[in-house]
């Protein structure tokens, strides 16, 4: 009898304990939730700083990794060319004193396969290796009219692209930043497979001056958990990431509504001053005027 409810209160106990810990577990599931949605920003800044270590070799590191690996190279290589000369060129090739030799050209071709396999594995840092092509695409709500501007390193050749944005202050106005990334062709080569992935992560940073007679909303196409918003007297400072991938179409959206006349100045600014990807051609700075 006394073991059949010793028993029966283990089996309660449990089932407490068993409840306890899903209510407990409920919380954290929802708290991780909820923070995974709120840090994609901080975490693609986490992922983009990883990036930038793995995307180049320090040069104390590249030329250390460069001298042992070749001095690697020449042992194996001399010890190679010895063995092949005993094993294969004097018995069955020639029967000559050439031992030395055979070692030395073996030093020689494994120092310049060592020499070469530590730079392939050691990516140089290159800076300027990726083009943005930036549209700026204006459209007025009270017209049907769409006015596009093209920038970037490759479409600074076409002169005939570019205008000065002039909007009347009775109705309010669209902007649509578009960029479309690509590698620039001519430093392909000189690329590690990690830099030339899809999946590098590029910072931007977009600045609009705060004017009178003009408010500047966010309205679409990046979506809000993606970019950090920072305002002050004289900017509104977005910053966010796009990937190093040419099939994605990223934009963010801006709605300009003025109430009188009004210039306001946009700056788009790609990578950082430490490591600037993108070529510098592709940064803008561009004034809107807005008139009566």
């Amino acid at each position: 009898m006394y073991s059949k409810n010793s028993n029966k209160i283990k089996k309660i106990v449990l089932a407490f304990f068993l409840l306890g810990c899903v209510v407990m577990l409920l919380p954290a599931c929802k708290n991780k939730s909820q923070k995974e949605t709120s840090t994609v920003l901080e975490m693609q800044q986490q992922t983009y700083l990883e990036q930038k270590n793995m995307s180049y070799t320090s040069k104390p590191v590249l030329v250390i990794r460069v001298i042992l690996f070749t001095i690697l190279g020449a042992v194996l290589g001399g010890f190679i060319g010895y063995a092949l000369y005993n094993v294969v060129i004097n018995n069955f090739i020639w029967n000559g004193d050439i031992g030395i030799i055979c070692s030395i050209l073996g030093v020689i071709a494994g120092a310049i396969l060592g020499f070469m396999l530590a730079r392939s594995i050691s990516p140089i840092k290159q800076n300027e290796y990726i083009d943005v092509e930036t549209k700026f695409v204006f459209s007025q709500h009270e017209s049907d009219e769409i006015s596009t501007l093209v920038y970037g390193a490759a479409a600074n050749d076409d002169a005939s692209k570019h205008f000065l944005p002039r909007f009347s202050s009775d109705g309010e106005v669209q902007l649509t930043i578009e960029m479309q990334t690509s590698l620039i062709e001519k430093k392909i080569k000189k690329l590690s497979k990690f830099q030339k992935s899809t999946d590098v992560l590029i910072p931007v940073e977009i600045k609009i001056s705060k004017t009178n007679n003009l408010e500047i909303k966010y309205d679409g196409g990046l979506q809000k958990d993606r970019f950090s918003y920072e305002p002050d007297s004289t900017y509104d400072t977005y910053r966010f990431f796009i990937k190093n991938n040419e099939k994605l179409s990223q934009n963010i959206k801006f709605l300009f509504v003025p109430s009188d006349k009004a210039d306001v100045e946009i700056d788009v600014v790609y990578g950082t001053p430490d490591y600037k990807m993108v070529d510098s051609m592709c940064d803008i700075a561009q004034t809107v005027k807005f008139l009566n």
